[in-house]
């Protein structure tokens, strides 16, 4: 018996052993990870500092590329400017400011806003390009339009030869007039080159056409419907009604009844 109580007592004393041998792995790991945790959270903090508050990465150079005729660089550099220098260029919003160009210059067709690390801002817009000469009956001054239907300003000597529009509503610079108008127009003056048709000018109001002949025949065309359809149809009638003697002066393709006038 005492020979067992003695070998009971040696596996008492080897399992404390072991327990206190077990506790002191699991609190050294436990500590090391506390260790570690804290230091990377320091770093960590330490790192953002740097990037979210520091002035190294504050904003304090900005250029602009793109401006040309129709954008006024000068105040497209006060507004952004105002607006972005001494920001933090990682918490800066781009989309902000190619919202707040596009809302006060008109003239922008495209914009784009890049962070040059580490506090340079660049800017590259492009511009609306001229795609016709919009003007007023009546009035003796012309304008430039782009493909939206935006009015760039006053046409100078360098854009006269582009394409004339008269327009029956008010024009005014900074403005968008009717946006189908341009391609409309374009996809017209096509259908017309294409059918050989003599076309001594048009004139457009907000929903139709008006085609003037060299033969002094008007053609009213609605901008709601097929143009091609149209123009095939006014050429059927001015063949069918010639060939019967007949002198027109005028076809109304606006509605769904075509009116020939004499």
């Amino acid at each position: 018996m005492p020979s067992e109580k003695i070998v009971f007592n040696k596996f008492i004393k080897n399992k404390k052993k072991r327990d206190i041998g077990g506790f002191k792995r699991v609190f050294t790991n436990y500590l090391k990870t506390a260790i570690f945790g804290c230091l990377f959270g320091l770093i960590l903090g330490l790192v953002l500092n740097e990037f979210f508050y520091s002035s190294t990465f504050e904003i304090n150079k900005l250029s602009i590329y793109g401006v040309e005729r129709f954008v006024n660089e000068t105040d497209l550099y006060k507004i952004v400017s105002s607006n972005v220098m001494g920001k933090n260029i990682f918490t800066l919003n781009k989309k902000k400011i190619t919202d707040l160009a596009e809302k006060n210059f008109l003239g922008i067709k495209t914009i784009s806003v890049e962070k040059h690390l580490p506090s340079k801002l660049v800017v590259k817009i492009k511009e609306r390009i001229p795609l016709a000469v919009i003007y007023e009956n009546g009035s003796s001054n012309n304008y430039l339009v782009d493909e939206d239907g935006y009015v760039l300003g006053f046409v100078s000597e360098k854009f006269m030869d582009l394409p004339k529009i008269q327009y029956d509503s008010e024009i005014k610079v900074g403005t968008f007039i009717n946006r189908t108008i341009v391609p409309f127009y374009n996809t017209l003056m096509s259908i017309i080159n294409e059918k050989d048709m003599k076309v001594s000018s048009l004139s457009f109001s907000s929903r139709y056409t008006k085609v003037y002949l060299n033969n002094g025949i008007e053609i009213f065309i609605s901008q709601e419907k097929d143009l091609k359809t149209s123009i095939e149809t006014a050429i059927d009638v001015l063949v069918n009604e010639t060939s019967s003697g007949k002198t027109v002066k005028g076809i109304d393709l606006r509605y769904d009844k075509v009116i020939v006038s004499y």
